[in-house]
């Protein structure tokens, strides 16, 4: 799907082990970078299937947060849960980054925020169609 190279050695720079997972999606794939070995044995195919199809959920439901706040455009998502915490950007309709940490690393969420959407504006991304 993409030349994303770069994406998990500088999110293994800011978390190091701590990182999960580092993905590219569009609407029809989801490319690990990276998932973290003990993690590729804890989760299934339909697993990561479902996971792709959430992800795209809640991009697509960043225009209307847009517009309510009145904020200028959604940057990040960020999902805390008890063992992790998920960083979603979603770039532009079904395409996006999708990263996930330990929760332990709570005090580098922003850090890590601001290297992913460098590496983005850096052209990091493959070229895709505006939706």
């Amino acid at each position: 799907m993409t030349q994303s190279l770069g994406l998990t050695e500088m999110c293994r720079r800011e978390v190091g082990d701590a990182l999960r997972i580092a993905a590219v999606y569009t609407e029809t794939e989801f490319e690990h970078l990276y998932l973290r070995e003990d993690l590729d044995r804890q989760y299934t195919p339909a697993e990561i299937v479902t996971l792709r199809r959430e992800l795209i959920v809640f991009a697509l439901g960043k225009q209307q947060l847009a517009d309510v706040t009145h904020a200028g455009k959604v940057r990040q998502i960020i999902c805390e849960m008890d063992d992790a915490i998920a960083l979603q950007f979603p770039v532009a309709g079904h395409f996006g980054v999708f990263v996930s940490i330990e929760a332990s690393e709570r005090d580098s969420l922003f850090d890590l925020g601001d290297a992913v959407e460098a590496w983005i504006e850096q052209g990091g991304l493959p070229a895709r169609e505006e939706s």
